[in-house]
């Protein structure tokens, strides 16, 4: 997604996670099920399997890009069971990227990117 900060002639681009990945959005894991437009998508909390709609307009971004398999200790076991990759292919739920750790803006002017 490009964002305009500052008028016509400057525009950053805003990295997103992708359909499948999963990310933490204040401390809650959840995996992405629908991109939108506008820093909104649709995410299935690995806790409880409810969906919910979420704008990522006001949040921080610090990105992972790891797979689930070199993480497992951040999560709780049921959260890894309802991951979904390929239910033909359960052991491939390893594989699935960690996008990042989404945390709540408390000065949004737009989003950003904190690199590890």
């Amino acid at each position: 997604m490009i964002e305009n900060t500052e008028g016509p002639e400057k525009l950053k681009r805003v990295e997103m996670p992708t359909t499948l990945d999963v990310v933490s959005i204040d401390g809650n894991w959840g995996q992405i099920v629908a991109i939108g437009i506008d820093s909104e998508l649709t995410i299935r909390w690995l806790s409880d399997n409810t969906m919910e709609h979420v704008n990522l307009k006001d949040y921080k971004l610090e990105k992972i890009d790891s797979e689930v398999a070199g993480m497992k200790e951040q999560f709780k076991k049921e959260e890894i069971e309802n991951i979904y990759y390929d239910s033909e292919h359960p052991e491939l739920k390893a594989k699935v990227t960690v996008f990042g750790k989404y945390t709540r803006d408390l000065n949004p002017a737009s989003p950003s990117i904190i690199s590890p």
